[in-house]
């Protein structure tokens, strides 16, 4: 068939002489009557995961029949697994196909998961099972495509506040290896192409699906490097790469070249390829349904090119289970506070009780016994740490600390000894003690065994040992005692027996007056 091309002479050529070409068409005998071939194509290999299809496509033809499933159209699309045969009828009569497999993978188990928490904020374990099969991946979303870890478990990030984080399974299968094309060059005859042509030479394919090119089988009539190249339909290269061929003969080329799936690659070797073509035997197409079809050469249908028992490998299958919450929660600590503790304590002062709120925790700390912080326990020193501590129902434990100092005593606060009366007259005395120490004391006095009391306070600081009583009845005798007052240890108590004193009865002399007179 002779082409012209630009026959309106819309684009100006180099050569306006050479604007057609011949293309040869093999024309080839068809079936006998009553004996069409059928087959099916399929958009993928046959093996699909679960929730996936595939669409499977007869020979053209005038009316089909499916089975299983009874549908009447060209294609049809599935996702259940079944062996697949197809009846067409076309001008040559009626003919039922191979049958396509098609085989569908166990789904992935959706995972379990297991939430964790933690007190306040910090890491936080999460974990899942998936009964044993599948890879988990973790995800800070519903929709991220990152993952964050894979594994049966996950540590978050320091979190301040409840998160969610999400897992799911996936199992993957082995994509399947399938070889494309005659196994070597023994289907017909042929020759080894020792001269570099003026066209490049090169074998054309389909790729039906995403696949990867593993390697070809090439015969050599030479050693030595050959540069291999993928192009698509347009003549774009794709890829190339220089490998030896290291001896004459059979020899595998590894090339694993992904390649998207698409129409007319052309797989070449540039220069002189010394290596073998066919001549006859050749019978396109050769197909791996659902995968690659190798339909031509440079030279249409005619030669065989090259490239031998293509083995090519179709995508790992993933099947992927729904993606799951797991809750990370963040639990808050108890608000914690206690009372009755000082900062500072004389090492004789006597022990103080705390009160933790809320109640039910423990105080631990230097001197602490129970609730009650003793000073003489601890001994001076300091500052000490007092610490009450209270776990709440969700296991989170809060704590309040307060400090506390231990001191030399500065009062003694004993019971004053060595009690005395001196300059006494009608209506006053002074009372004296000694052998105590304290903030403060507290005289008591009454008419001699009566409980008519009277008392004075008076400061103790510093070394106060008597005071003067005033107000007293003339001639009269009187019971008096003395205690210590202090801030932080226990005060004193008064004397068992009482100290007397009798105040005085004098007549005051009364003298007129004299040296009257007046000025101004």
């Amino acid at each position: 068939i002779v082409v012209q091309l630009d026959p309106n002479q819309n684009m100006t050529e180099l050569n306006e002489n050479n604007n057609v070409v011949a293309v040869p068409i093999t024309i080839s005998n068809q079936s006998s009557a009553g004996s069409p071939v059928i087959k099916i194509s399929a958009n993928k290999p046959g093996n699909i995961s679960s929730g996936d299809n595939i669409t499977l496509t007869a020979t053209a033809g005038s009316s089909y029949l499916w089975s299983p499933g009874g549908a009447t159209t060209q294609s049809i699309t599935v996702n259940t697994a079944g062996s697949y045969t197809c009846a067409v009828t076309n001008y040559c009569g009626t003919a039922t196909s191979s049958p396509f497999v098609v085989t569908v993978n166990s789904p992935a188990n959706v995972p379990v998961g297991t939430g964790g928490s933690v007190c306040g904020s910090g890491s936080v374990n999460l974990s899942a099972t998936n009964g044993g099969t599948g890879t988990m991946k973790w995800y800070n979303s519903p929709t991220a495509t990152i993952a964050l870890t894979t594994g049966s478990s996950y540590n978050t990030p320091s979190i301040s506040s409840t998160t969610t984080y999400y897992v799911e399974n996936e199992v993957t299968t082995t994509g399947p290896t399938t070889h494309v094309g005659p196994a070597d060059n023994t289907i017909g005859s042929g020759a080894y192409q020792t001269t570099t042509p003026s066209t490049t030479w090169y074998s054309q394919f389909d790729a039906v699906s995403d696949l990867t090119l593993v390697s070809v089988k090439v015969f050599a009539s030479a050693a030595g490097n050959r540069t291999f190249v993928l192009q698509d339909r347009a003549s774009t290269t794709l890829k190339s790469a220089t490998i030896n061929v290291p001896s004459t003969g059979a020899n595998v080329i590894t090339l694993n070249w992904f390649i998207p799936a698409g129409p007319g690659y052309k797989l070449m070797v540039t220069g002189t390829p010394n290596l073998y073509y066919n001549t006859s035997g050749v019978s396109y197409p050769y197909s791996a349904p659902g995968i690659c079809t190798i339909f031509g050469s440079y030279s249409g249908h005619t030669t065989y090119t090259f490239f031998y028992d293509m083995v090519v490998k179709s995508p790992d299958l993933v099947a992927k289970s729904g993606r799951i919450p797991v809750v990370a929660t963040v639990n808050p600590l108890p608000s914690v506070s206690f009372s009755g503790l000082a900062a500072s304590y004389p090492s004789n002062a006597s022990p103080v009780t705390l009160t933790g709120s809320p109640a039910g925790g423990t105080f631990s700390g230097t001197g602490i016994n129970g609730n009650q912080f003793n000073p003489a326990t601890a001994g001076v020193g300091g500052p000490y740490n007092i610490v009450y501590s209270y776990t709440n129902g969700q296991g989170c434990t809060g704590t309040q600390t307060q400090q506390v100092t231990v001191t030399t005593p500065t009062v003694n606060c004993l019971v004053p000894s060595g009690l005395s009366a001196s300059n006494i007259q009608n209506t006053s005395v002074q009372v004296n003690w000694s052998g105590a120490t304290a903030d403060s004391f507290l005289v008591r006095y009454a008419v001699h065994n009566t409980t008519n009391f009277n008392w004075k306070k008076i400061n103790g600081q510093p070394n106060v040992v008597s005071t003067t009583l005033t107000g007293l009845n003339p001639g009269t005798q009187y019971d008096w005692w003395v205690r210590s007052l202090c801030i932080n240890i226990s005060s004193s108590v008064y004397q068992a027996v009482p100290a007397t004193f009798t105040t005085l009865n004098t007549v005051a002399q009364c003298v007129t007056p004299y040296n009257l007179n007046a000025t101004s």
